[in-house]
Order: structure tokens, then sequence, then C-alpha cells
């Protein structure tokens, strides 16, 4: 069903400079807005990707999110890319925002 969010954590690796095992990491997000075009005009799905953005760049409120079940702590979240276009096969547009994510998970 659209409009839908898809997230991907494509890579988890320890940060540089920092030993593993500690529980820190360096996390590759993916996330992709999906809206089925025949319903959504390309301003409004636009308007749902700044959306979007603005929600993930948050770091204050992502980091909330984070340690509201005390799993993890969030440090940084950095926008790394955003592309946008009509995916043909689907009939729908397509936001894909990648994301480079810092965060430590509880002991």
């Amino acid at each position: 069903v659209m409009p839908k969010v898809v997230v991907i954590c494509d890579s988890a690796n320890t940060p540089a400079g920092l030993p593993d095992g500690l529980g820190n990491y360096d996390c590759q997000v993916r996330c992709v807005l999906h809206d089925n075009a025949n319903d959504v005009t390309l301003t409004q799905h636009r308007a749902k990707a700044a959306a979007m953005v603005g929600a993930l760049a948050d770091v204050t409120a992502m980091a909330a999110q984070f340690t509201s079940n005390g799993d993890a702590a969030l440090y940084d979240v950095t926008v790394q890319s955003e592309d946008q276009g009509l995916d043909e096969q689907t009939g729908a547009w397509a936001t894909v925002l990648r994301l480079s994510v810092v965060c430590v998970l509880a002991p």
C-alpha cells in the first residue's frame, strides 16, 4: 500500500578510531519513500520527502526515539545523499535518502 517508507541498514561498522566490541556503530542507512504516481503529484511527493528528511535529520528527536526503550544511544545523523525519480516498473514516485547514523548499543 502506498505511500510507504522502507528503511534498510546496508551496513554497520565500528567507527574509525574506536576498538571493536564496545557497541559503537557507524551505520549506513537507506530510507526509500514510495507514492503512487496516479494518486499523488510530484509536488506532493516532494513535500512528503522533505518532511521525511527533516524528521530523520533532527538528531534530538531521533535520539529520543533510540533511548525511549533503552536499546541504544544515537550520537549523529548525517544525510549523505537524496535521489528522486519515477519508478517506471511500479508507477511510483520514489525518493531514496542515504544516511550515516552513529550509535552505541546498550550493553
